[in-house]
């Protein structure tokens, strides 16, 4: 990519609205991998509701999934980074 000293005359409201078409609006809209994703969890949810599971998670492996994790990443719909799970004390995971 190559520097450029031209500049581009774009108003406020077009780029106020062209953000929030772009990541608000469209966003809003369920795609067909949305309603895949939605009609896994509740087949899976109805064939397991009645098993009960009995694998253990070890804290240690949280412990290195969380360290592992990568720095930078952004923000799910949780609203939790991978720097609060990394740093944070996470005592209050086990009990």
């Amino acid at each position: 990519m190559q520097l450029s000293n031209e500049t581009v005359n774009i108003g406020i409201k077009t780029l106020k609205e062209h953000y929030e078409r772009t990541f608000c609006t469209r966003n809003r809209h369920e795609t067909f991998g949305d309603t895949l994703d939605e009609q896994f969890v509740k087949a899976f949810i109805y064939k397991h509701q009645n098993v009960k599971f009995d694998h253990k998670i070890d804290k240690r492996d949280i412990e290195e999934i969380f360290k592992n994790l990568p720095n930078g990443k952004a923000i799910g719909t949780s609203g939790v980074s991978n720097e609060m799970l990394k740093y944070v004390d996470n005592k209050f995971l086990y009990y």
